[in-house]
């Protein structure tokens, strides 16, 4: 079985590295989620499925 590593063993430098480009992405996948549906019809289930986050990461 693999060894898992603690979330306190990643260090800040690589979890914001991390958070920026989770950051990218979401803009970006809501942004064309928008342009498709528009304001009423974009869900954050889509954005969240489209940027490859959980839904509660948004």
């Amino acid at each position: 079985m693999p060894k898992r590593i603690k979330k306190s063993a990643i260090s800040a430098r690589a979890r914001h590295h991390d958070s920026t480009e989770t950051r990218a992405a979401i803009l970006k996948a809501a942004e064309r989620i928008y342009a498709e549906c528009g304001l009423a019809g974009a869900r954050t289930e889509a954005i969240a499925a489209a940027a490859g986050v959980n839904k509660a990461l948004l």
